[in-house]
């Protein structure tokens, strides 16, 4: 059986007109933290 995942990072250095993803500006945003965070969510799953 085949696995995959899609993991969505929401920091954009610019904001694309045609995206329909959820996304912000990453100046000034928690970046780090939030792929620190997922990367302990994976280790826990």
């Amino acid at each position: 059986m085949v696995k995959s995942a899609y993991f969505h990072i929401p920091f954009c250095a610019q904001i694309c007109y045609y995206c329909d993803f959820n996304k912000v500006f990453f100046h000034g945003q928690p970046v780090d933290e939030y792929l620190e965070a997922m990367e302990n969510e994976m280790k826990w799953t």
